[in-house]
């Protein structure tokens, strides 16, 4: 009975350790030389300028960089033609945040007047009702599709903005709807995982 007792004790605390071992694992979204991982726990590349810098999965590949380091395009697979999905980022200097918010409602605007355009994740062009907040920094999500109602092309918008540098960051991303479904998710990581450097 002794030893059923003691065996016992043994296995909950060996369960006790593996579940701490599993949660900090499973906590820790950067191992240990700062790279972000993906479910896998493959080690992500980072593509940094000298502005900003942001990671991506080690199979994607950089289709254009511009020799300034203000614009860069990445896709899931360069060698696949079939694959319709883009992740870019350029790079705009000197813009302040009301500049920035001005921008943004005139282009709401023109998205809201055009027929091939609809805005997903929201109704109005009050940039404010887009807002949210990436990595510190304040930033804008437009989600919206492209065409008309028989369309399939997704893209989503977002704009961060280091106001202390007068810095925006225009991230893009988009694809064909079965194209951008499989990939938003990491694109979104992607967005989550951006910084500017100055």
């Amino acid at each position: 009975m002794v030893k059923l007792i003691r065996r016992t004790k043994y296995l909950v605390l060996i369960l006790i350790l593996s579940l701490v071992v599993v949660l900090l694992v499973g906590c820790n979204p950067f191992n240990s030389n700062g790279n972000n991982n993906n479910d896998e726990g493959v080690v992500w590349e980072t593509h940094e300028t000298d502005y900003y810098a942001f990671q991506y999965p080690p199979e994607w590949d950089i289709y254009y960089e511009d020799q300034a380091d203000y614009f860069v395009e990445i896709v899931p697979d360069l060698e696949n033609d079939e694959d319709s999905f883009v992740f870019s980022v350029e790079l705009l200097k000197g813009e302040t945040m009301e500049e920035l918010k001005e921008d943004l409602e005139d282009l709401l605007e023109e998205m809201e007047a055009n027929e091939d355009e609809t805005i997903i994740n929201g109704e109005n062009t009050d940039p404010e009702d887009y807002q949210t907040i990436i990595n510190n920094y304040p930033a804008y999500i437009i989600e919206y599709k492209v065409g008309d109602l028989e369309s399939n092309l997704r893209k989503s918008w977002i704009f961060i903005h280091d106001s202390e540098n007068d810095l925006t960051a225009d991230v893009l991303y988009s694809g064909e709807e079965d194209d951008y479904d499989n990939n938003s998710e990491i694109a979104g990581k992607m967005v989550e995982s951006f910084k500017f450097l100055k």
